[in-house]
């Protein structure tokens, strides 16, 4: 879970990403850190490569721009251009989607909150995997039932 928190905290996002200063970076006069090429005789894994595993356009932009060189500038900069018309292309080729009428009237289900509740909870330990079966009885009493008929009218439609 704290890796999680650091990834989603814009505040540790550098040292996430760059690593440990010394052994995966090293910083110039003006602060600006930078990647150390990789040495796998000398360095522990990094856990996290910006360049593999990416997320929202926004923390890709920051996390590639922290490793951007001269060595990686094109490769950076043409995957970043990349992400952000690839909407454009996805929405042609797949579709809009479901839509986000199915759960008017429906808030819990449509932002996640108890999915993201009970998900964290159970992969943590903090609840046992018997309370998956709560879960679903809450999801179809906050309005599962009327969502999931409606996710299955629109599929047959676009079927």
């Amino acid at each position: 879970m704290r890796m999680l928190d650091c990834y989603g905290n814009s505040d540790m996002r550098e040292q996430f990403v760059l690593g440990v200063p010394g052994m995966h970076c090293e910083y110039d006069e003006n602060g600006k850190g930078y990647r150390l090429p990789i040495d796998m005789q000398h360095q522990e894994n990094l856990f996290f490569h910006p360049d593999e595993t990416l997320a929202s356009i926004e923390s890709t932009e920051e996390s590639l721009g922290m490793i951007r060189s001269e060595d990686t500038a094109w490769a950076v900069d043409q995957s970043l251009d990349n992400l952000r018309r690839m909407a454009d292309y996805g929405k042609a080729i797949a579709g809009d989607g479901i839509p986000n009428s199915i759960y008017s009237d429906y808030p819990d289900i449509q932002n996640r909150t108890l999915y993201a509740e009970y998900a964290s909870k159970i992969i943590t330990g903090e609840y046992p995997i018997e309370k998956f079966d709560e879960f679903v009885e809450k999801w179809y009493a906050s309005g599962g039932e009327v969502v999931t008929e409606r996710a299955r009218e629109w599929y047959a439609k676009m079927k």
